[in-house]
């Protein structure tokens, strides 16, 4: 597969890789091949805009880091249209940001408008709010010029996107932006006439007769926001005839798909050893349009073959135990009792009766199918660390453990005292860090023996989505702390070593913020985490699939 295949995979959404940004613009190679798909004015326009985002977020962080976040690459998922994606969403959750093709056109669009859509994309991720997003970062505008605000303001006006009128009043908001204080940004003088009340998040110092105008652009945004989403799922409203319903319990009966229908609180509504009988099915999918009806469809086609392919690998795939949890907040899991994978067909958090699948949701679903197969093959012992490697295994933890404590011994105090306070959190010896911290992630290893046997069955497509929806940076993971979260990363390293890109260690320097929260901090050197990276990559090492399970052994060797 090469990466291009990957990145335009869809029709409607392309995807610029983040580890093919830089903080000037694209590499080359990549630049070429959007150069030769979309257009030369388009890069050009995109590369302007990212290179003011790369050096407005490193200066804004610097001048204010309790407010600003630092600029890391993302991978950009560019619409074409408003159905092309669902508005406000994450192709690759927590890990991508949405834009659509029209932010850098020259036509609809201008390099502030553009440079400012990073910020609101980064703000809009982390908070999952609107109005956050919008009234959070009009601090931006303190340190615009006014040639730069005059680019804004004409970029908002020749702006198409889907929520362009929320742009247009925050371009109107620019003329009376000027008059707020922000804490660090823009320090209040002695004496600052009129009263000012203080917007603690975001640490603006606004005039008593700016609230009411700041408030109303948080709802207008708002208003505007709700009135796109309702756009976008009116594209696909539903029939006044009953067809697409009856197409797709028909189909249900006819082909009878290896996978059960269930709801979201549990009830199973179509089963394929019961396959005609899908009237519990037929009442909820009632008067459903034909995109979500053909994507459901096509949803389970994909969850069956790759059960088929996943069991039909097994010597003997009723010696799979049961399933002894239950995970069913991605809509997809396998069920306690049937063992068969279970598709939620109404989960609150995946709104398939009211849209066809986004773009990479279906690739992600494929690899979710096997990577519940696989959790049952590891519970089975088909994935694990082998007898001969078993002395190694210990060694390789040990290595873990005293590079944890070599790092943690050249922190400052401050953070060698709070090793010792996980420590003792996670209930285990203070004085011990490296261990503890070790144990814990070991913990995680049967999800990584589960991918390494997915990856023998997955398409490069469905890999490459997998990984990048789940190395995300933590961040904001509040209840971690931070040598919890450097074991995390070094763990979660061992999914980008499954994709194909060419630097997964930049990759997660670069994307989670690792590098300005460790490096740049002076917290650990990126040669001390690579350090423990290649510690952590050795434990994985001595897993193994056991070819003696597989029909073709070198399925499993």
């Amino acid at each position: 597969m090469k990466l291009t295949d990957f990145c335009f995979a869809h029709d409607g959404l392309f995807v610029v890789p983040a580890e093919q940004l830089s903080a000037t613009g694209l590499n080359a190679a990549f630049a070429d091949a959007l150069r030769k798909r979309v257009s030369e004015p388009w890069v050009d326009q995109f590369e302007a805009a990212l290179s003011l985002y790369w050096t407005r977020a490193s200066q804004l962080f610097d001048d204010a880091p309790d407010t600003w976040f630092p600029p890391r690459k993302q991978n950009l998922c560019v619409a074409r249209d408003l159905l092309a994606a669902r508005p406000y969403s994450q192709p690759f959750d927590q890990a991508s940001w949405l834009f659509y093709q029209s932010d850098f056109d020259p036509d609809t669009s201008s390099v502030e408008l553009g440079a400012y859509l990073f910020f609101h994309n980064e703000r809009l991720g982390l908070t999952r709010n609107l109005t956050t997003a919008l009234v959070h970062n009009l601090a931006y505008f303190l340190q615009r010029t006014s040639a730069e605000l005059a680019d804004f303001r004409a970029g908002c006006a020749r702006c198409v996107r889907p929520d362009a009128d929320a742009f247009r009043a925050l371009a109107d908001a620019t003329e009376w932006v000027p008059r707020i204080y922000h804490v660090a940004l823009k320090p209040p003088v002695l004496d600052i006439g009129e009263p000012h009340g203080k917007l603690e998040a975001a640490d603006l110092l606004v005039p008593i007769s700016l609230q009411d105008p700041m408030r109303k652009l948080g709802a207008d945004g708002l208003t505007v926001g709700q009135q796109v989403v309702e756009r976008y799922y009116a594209g696909f409203a539903p029939q006044q005839d009953a067809k697409h319903a009856d197409a797709l319990c028909s189909w249900l009966q006819d082909s009878a798909p290896h996978v059960l229908v269930t709801a979201h609180d549990g009830r199973t509504l179509w089963d394929p050893d019961d396959a005609m009988r899908v009237d519990a099915l037929r009442d909820l999918v009632d008067g459903i349009a034909q995109a979500p009806a053909e994507s459901i469809r096509d949803d389970l086609e994909v969850i069956s073959e790759r059960t088929i392919r996943m069991l039909a690998m097994l010597k003997d795939p009723d010696a799979l135990p049961q399933p002894h949890e239950l995970d069913q907040h991605v809509g997809t899991y396998i069920h306690q009792s049937r063992k068969l994978i279970a598709y939620t067909i109404d989960h609150p958090r995946m709104n398939r009766l009211r849209e066809p699948s986004p773009p990479y949701e279906r690739l992600m679903l494929g690899a979710r199918t096997i990577h519940e197969w696989g959790h049952l093959a590891v519970d089975a012992g088909l994935v694990r660390v082998p007898p001969p490697q078993r002395e190694a295994f210990s060694d390789r933890q040990r290595e873990v453990a005293e590079t944890l404590d070599r790092i943690i011994a050249a922190a400052p105090p401050p953070l060698r005292q709070a090793a010792r306070e996980e420590a003792k959190l996670l209930e285990g010896h203070p004085e011990q860090p490296g261990t503890v911290l070790t144990s814990a992630l070991m913990s995680r290893m049967d999800d990584f023996a589960a991918n390494l046997l997915a990856r023998r069955v997955l398409s490069a497509a469905e890999m490459e989505t997998y990984v990048r929806a789940n190395v995300v940076s933590l961040a904001q993971e509040a209840q971690i702390g931070p040598w919890l979260k450097l074991g995390r990363y070094a763990y979660e390293f061992q999914y980008l070593r499954l994709s194909r890109m060419d630097d997964p260690f930049g990759y997660l320097l670069d994307t989670t913020w690792l590098r300005q929260h460790y490096v740049d901090l002076g917290i650990a050197s990126a040669d001390q985490i690579r350090e423990l990276v290649d510690a952590v990559t050795a434990v994985c090492a001595c897993y193994a699939i056991d070819p003696d399970a597989f029909v073709d052994a070198a399925a499993g060797a």
